[in-house]
């Protein structure tokens, strides 16, 4: 299973004094099967000089708890954060959320 949980359009305020002329974020919820846990893909579609330029990052097996991940989603999402800069995120959100629990 692969389901889109958001997307973001950086709008041209954003982008201003770059030379991307556009850049799209999207958050996958992701399972492989059910007997394994829920995992996220980000991808990252940028258009910079009339080029295309594509990134993604696939984590796989995060967590049993679908409401754990859908809150790590829309963490990543409100902050924009790029497949290259989720590799630390991901890891303080699941060393935050252990210490709660």
């Amino acid at each position: 299973m692969k389901k889109i949980f958001s997307k973001v359009i950086y709008d041209d305020k954003e982008l201003l004094g770059s030379n991307i002329q556009k850049l799209e974020l999207k958050y996958y919820k992701t399972r492989k099967n059910l007997n394994r846990g829920y995992g996220i893909e980000i991808t990252k579609k940028e258009l910079c000089n009339n080029r295309s330029l594509r990134e993604k990052r696939c984590y796989d097996n995060i967590t049993l708890d679908e409401k754990i991940v859908n809150r790590l989603l829309e963490v990543l999402s409100v902050n924009k954060v790029t497949p290259v800069a989720s590799d630390d995120v991901i890891s303080d959100f699941l060393k935050e959320f252990s210490k709660v629990t």
